[in-house]
């Protein structure tokens, strides 16, 4: 795979809306302010009737857009198009009070960085057509579809899409009406590496045997874990004084996503089918019955590992896979190089019409498997003042009581002992002001840690500490 030339002549910035949730309301704010990584910012009294040619991107949803009939416009793009939304980026880099100009011209850098490098990598157009980056990168990479669809038994198909839960959302957090939501995650460079490294399930599902017995069951899963890819059709019963909030949270309460049935009917229920990595991953904390398995044939390199490696700088012992791209040094903490690494395997989880397909219904579990244990580690904790309020996609959102924890410096002390206790990044705190603080000390073991590290974790430690001090000269050095 040859290397184009870095650069590009495509402007790459950010039109960011006052008011966005008013846009379309009769006297709602219209006006945004524009910003490119080389311009100051500028206000538009009409943002999207002054808008002058070029490649933007929106804090606007798609459906925003698609009501305005303003999809598919080249110009345009919509707040979801990297894998972490643009209201989501501003509030992970700790600037949901800056003012908008700020916010603008911080999204056109980041937005600039994360195109620009996927121009110069893999040769993607900075244009790139579609309604997110995972699916232009999917596209770019696979023009023909390595899995091609085939006509797959409706029970089996089923039980693909009712395995398939991207998104679980608590509704057990009633006890936090004064509450602020805040996203804990998984690094998203050593993240995205594992989820591209995953071998993935191949050829037919078939109905087989399995043990009676439930604890039989259990090591009957355990033994097939690396030589058979398994979905199950399960019973789960939660035990223990918190099992109602762990059954919601684990997505078998309420809320869960409709499937199409083997009738070509929506429904939603209980859900049925799992996948076993999430079986194994809630077995310490459910009785699960098995009631029906299927298994495929084996399994296989997920495709997108077996790209022609593109080698980003030295190659020392903290490099980083993910997919094509080989990251070393900085750029195992740069925080759009992690946007880009996130966008990698989103698109190997893509979704190919309505239905789900094998690689991306593991992928899924995979990725529910690792949320899961990381909320279930912090429900362990049981520090005062937080709530799991649900997980997805290597991210674990959570509930701070604004009773319990009165100030920005009580919740960012609760953040920073997270962060050390689970290894998962915070969002950056505010900055610390003084050496003798809690959240000094903990940045400072988190560094220790990754200095004694010499394998791809010691990114994760580096960049927890970093968001933890908070400290506005260090994390521009981090995009």
């Amino acid at each position: 795979m040859s290397m184009p030339a870095a650069g590009s002549s495509a402007t790459i910035g950010a039109l960011h809306f006052a008011a966005p949730q008013s846009f379309f309301q009769h006297n709602g704010d219209r006006s945004a302010v524009m910003a490119t990584p080389s311009q100051a910012p500028v206000r538009l009294v009409e943002g999207l009737a002054d808008l002058p040619a070029g490649c933007w991107w929106t804090n606007l949803d798609f459906t925003d857009l698609q009501r305005a009939n303003l999809v598919g416009r080249p110009d345009l793009k919509t707040a979801s198009y990297l894998p972490t939304r643009t209201r989501s980026v501003i509030a992970e880099l700790g600037m949901l009070d800056a003012p908008i100009g700020d916010q603008a011209a911080i999204c056109a850098r980041i937005f600039d960085r994360v195109l620009q490098r996927a121009h110069a990598m893999f040769g993607l157009p900075v244009r790139a057509s579609g309604n997110s980056l995972a699916d232009a990168l999917r596209e770019h990479f696979f023009t023909e579809d390595p899995h091609p669809i085939v006509q797959v038994d409706p029970v089996v198909q089923y039980a693909l899409d009712s395995a398939s839960q991207s998104l679980t959302q608590s509704g057990y957090t009633e006890s936090f009406d004064e509450s602020r939501l805040v996203v804990m995650r998984h690094h998203r460079q050593l993240y995205a590496a594992e989820m591209l490294a995953t071998p993935v399930p191949f050829g037919e599902w078939k109905a087989i045997e399995f043990p009676t017995d439930p604890t039989a069951q259990l090591e009957w899963v355990r033994e097939c874990e690396d030589a058979m890819p398994l979905m199950l059709r399960v019973n789960v019963r939660f035990t223990g004084s918190d099992r109602h909030e762990r059954m919601m949270l684990a997505g078998f309460g309420s809320g869960q996503r409709r499937v199409m049935n083997s009738d070509g009917l929506s429904e939603s229920g209980p859900r049925q089918w799992i996948a076993s990595p999430e079986y194994l991953a809630l077995a310490p904390y459910a009785e699960i019955e098995i009631l029906d398995a299927f298994a495929a044939e084996g399994f296989q390199p997920n495709r997108w590992c077996m790209l022609d490696a593109i080698r980003d700088g030295e190659v020392g012992p903290s490099a980083i896979q993910v997919g094509p791209m080989q990251l070393s040094g900085r750029a195992t903490l740069s925080y759009c190089d992690g946007l880009l690494a996130e966008a990698m395997w989103f698109g190997a989880a893509r979704n190919r019409g309505q239905h789900r397909t094998s690689m991306s219904m593991w992928l899924q579990s995979v990725d529910r498997a690792h949320c899961l244990r990381s909320a279930i580690e912090i429900q362990s904790h049981q520090l005062v003042g937080v709530q799991v309020a649900g997980f997805s996609r290597g991210r674990v959102w959570l509930r701070l009581s604004s009773a319990e924890l009165q100030t920005p410096e009580d919740q960012a002390q609760l953040l920073a002992e997270l962060a050390l206790l689970t290894g998962l990044t915070p969002p950056a705190l505010p900055e610390v002001q003084s050496v003798t603080s809690g959240r000094y000390r903990i940045a400072m073991s988190m560094r220790e840690r990754a200095c004694e590290r010499s394998d791809g974790e010691r990114a994760a430690w580096f960049a927890g500490a970093a968001y933890i001090l908070g400290n506005r000269a260090i994390l521009p050095e981090l995009l």
